[in-house]
């Protein structure tokens, strides 16, 4: 299954890596996503919506719990500009049920 998975996490990589081409166009990347939030109904529609009104894709998206109480633990992997990403960090963080978040920007040297 890892195998399956870094397959899988190659060719989305390799297929939305962009670069900034004349016309002006940002370079887009790969962006990992992971935070914790409650385990609770409708959180995940709640995360979700923020990356939909900021039209950004989901590529990739795991939900486990945690060893904490109520908690779940989330992986997103999304590829867009830096600026939109910047934009729905500041935005998860005010969902309250959602506790921590990391993004790590090195994904996108990958591949």
């Amino acid at each position: 299954m890892d195998e399956h998975f870094e397959l899988n996490f190659a060719e989305i990589m390799a297929k939305k890596r962009h670069p900034r081409n004349g016309r002006g166009k940002k370079m887009k990347n790969i962006y990992l996503i992971s935070m914790k939030a409650e385990n609770a109904l409708r959180v995940l529609q709640r995360v979700a919506s923020v990356f939909s009104r900021n039209r950004i894709n989901i590529e990739q998206l795991n939900v486990f719990a945690a060893e904490i109480g109520n908690i779940s633990h989330l992986n997103i992997t999304i590829c867009s500009e830096s600026c939109l990403v910047k934009r729905v960090i500041k935005q998860l963080n005010k969902v309250i049920e959602v506790h921590e978040i990391e993004v790590n920007p090195s994904v996108q040297d990958a591949a």
